[in-house]
């Protein structure tokens, strides 16, 4: 993933993704209205390891619960709601080693925690922001990677200001 801001990432030394020959890469690509005409000149470029891989890279995602089996997460926001809680957890199946986290919320966003918690019980804040800035939404790497064991929980929980009061609310009156 990207967002604005973020640097290319190199994995560690036998660590990568795997793209089978022939395979398609889709990109997704969001644009903000500026009021006058643009230009766009995305580009992708990709490294690949020099040596074996022995770990697989995976990302996931931790989101408000969905409303059915298809379908994206339930976020609505009510306006005029100045602290609106929104929570979500997501189980690991199998051993792992978290090596960064990116949390995203756009200009509603307020505060953002993220913990996991391991089968033993032990607790590991992952990221923990007080004072949402949208221009600082990139991916956050870990110094040294972080081992969950099969069946850690991740929570997260983030609060949205969809109030007048809020500067950053690019809706005037808030919907």
């Amino acid at each position: 993933g990207w967002a604005p801001g973020k640097r290319p990432q190199r994995m560690p030394e036998g660590v990568g993704r795997y793209l089978p020959a022939g395979a398609d890469v889709l990109l997704q690509v969001h644009y903000h209205k500026s009021g006058k005409p643009e230009t766009d000149a995305t580009r992708i470029g990709f490294y690949y390891a020099k040596g074996p891989v022995d770990k697989q890279l995976a990302g996931g995602m931790v989101t408000p619960p969905r409303s059915g089996l298809f379908s994206r997460p339930s976020l609505r926001i009510p306006a005029g709601e100045a602290n609106y809680e929104v929570t979500g957890t997501m189980t690991i199946r199998d051993d792992s080693h978290v090596t960064a986290v990116a949390p995203h919320m756009h200009w509603l966003g307020k505060d953002f925690l993220l913990t996991a918690t391991r089968p033993d019980g032990s607790k590991v804040t992952l990221i923990r922001i007080d004072d949402w800035n949208f221009n600082w939404q990139g991916t956050y790497a870990f110094e040294k990677p972080v081992f969950l064991p099969k069946g850690s929980w991740f929570e997260m929980r983030a609060h949205f200001d969809n109030s007048a009061e809020n500067p950053q609310n690019p809706r005037k009156p808030p919907r």
